[in-house]
C-alpha cells in the first residue's frame, strides 16, 4: 500500500523553493495558462499527483522513483544551503559545486516538460547507439537477452519512469571534462541582499535546445535562490551584471515556463508579466533568450 503522503510528487523540491519565499514562507505564483497571479507556498506548487508512481509487472504500485529523488536531494541539500549562505566575500567550494551539479542533472530530467525527451531517448535503451549505453541487460549467465524481452522492458511504465534516474549519470560517466567545466561557474548576488530572481517550472535556462544527455548543461543560468544566480557560459563574464539583465532574465524565466513562475513580491511579478506580454503582443518571444545571453557576452 502506498503512503498517502507520497501521492503529491514535487518536481521542484520544496526545500529548493523555500529560497524564493517571503519571511512568512509564501510567494506569489503566475499561472500562464489562466493568466492570473495568486498567493501560495512551496507545499502547494510545482507538483503532480503520482508523477513518479510506477506500476510493476505484477500490477502493484510503487513510489521507489520518488524515494530515490528524495535520497538524492538529501545528499545535495547541505551544499545547496552552504551556497545560499555564500556571498562575494565567502566563496563557494568546489565540493559544493559538485553536489549542486548532481542536483541539477537530476532536476533537469525529472521536470514534466522534459518527460517526452526522456521517453524518446529510452526507446533505444540497452543498445550501443544510446547515450546511456553504460547500462546493459544480461541474463544470469552473462549472455544477451532476446530483443523481445528488451522491447517489453522498454515499453513498461516502470522503466520509462526509472529511466529518469538513469539519464543524469550520462555526463558523470561519459564526459571526462565535467569536473573542469564546473570551475567556470560564477555566482552572482543581488545588491543589498534583496531577492530579485524568479523561478519557474523550467528553471534551467539554456542557450541551446539540444537534448544530448552528455552535454545537457552547456551554457545555462539557474537561480539558486531569489538572491543568487548561477551563470555558466563561455567566455566567463568578467563584469558586473547591468541592471537591465535582471529584467531580461526574469522575462526569460516567464517565457520558458510551461505554466507557473513564482516571486516573493506580487507587484514585481505583475510588472514582469506585463513586460513579458509586450514580447507576446509583438510576436518577439523567440528573441528573449538570445537577448538575455547577449547581455552577458
Amino acid at each position: 500500500m502506498i503512503n498517502k503522503q507520497s501521492k503529491k510528487h514535487h518536481y521542484l523540491p520544496r526545500h529548493y523553493l523555500r529560497g524564493f519565499t517571503n519571511d512568512d514562507g509564501s510567494f506569489y505564483a503566475y499561472d500562464k495558462i489562466n493568466d492570473k497571479v495568486f498567493l501560495t507556498n512551496p507545499d502547494n506548487t510545482f507538483f503532480e499527483n503520482d508523477l513518479n508512481t510506477v506500476t510493476t509487472p505484477k500490477g502493484d504500485r510503487s513510489v521507489f522513483v520518488e524515494d530515490q529523488y528524495t535520497n538524492i536531494e538529501n545528499v545535495c541539500w547541505p551544499s545547496l544551503d552552504k551556497i545560499r549562505e555564500s556571498n562575494t566575500k565567502k566563496a563557494v567550494s568546489y565540493s559544493d559545486k559538485e553536489f549542486l551539479y548532481l542536483f541539477l542533472l537530476f532536476q533537469y530530467w525529472r521536470l514534466p516538460i522534459n518527460i517526452p525527451a526522456v521517453e524518446e531517448i529510452s526507446e533505444t535503451a540497452f543498445t550501443r547507439s544510446n547515450p546511456v549505453d553504460y547500462f546493459q541487460i544480461k541474463n544470469k549467465n552473462g549472455e544477451s537477452v532476446p530483443k523481445k524481452i528488451i522491447e517489453h522492458i522498454r515499453g513498461s511504465d516502470a522503466f520509462k519512469k526509472t529511466f529518469r534516474l538513469m539519464l543524469p549519470f550520462a555526463p558523470l560517466l561519459k564526459d571526462k571534462e565535467w569536473g573542469e567545466k564546473i570551475n567556470r561557474w560564477r555566482f552572482y548576488y543581488t545588491q543589498n541582499d534583496k531577492p530579485s530572481y524568479l523561478v519557474g517550472d523550467s528553471p534551467i535556462l539554456r542557450k541551446n535546445s539540444n537534448q544530448d544527455p552528455v552535454d545537457i548543461l552547456g551554457d545555462f543560468l539557474f537561480p539558486v535562490s531569489g538572491k543568487i544566480l548561477l551563470i555558466n557560459i563561455t567566455p566567463i563574464p568578467i563584469k558586473d551584471l547591468p541592471p537591465e539583465f535582471i529584467i531580461q532574465y526574469n522575462t526569460a524565466m516567464i517565457h520558458c515556463a510551461h505554466r507557473f513562475v513564482v516571486c516573493h513580491d506580487e507587484e514585481l511579478l505583475k510588472a514582469l508579466v506585463s513586460y513579458y506580454k509586450i514580447y507576446v503582443t509583438n510576436k518577439k518571444t523567440d528573441e528573449i533568450i538570445d537577448e538575455m545571453f547577449g547581455i552577458l557576452s
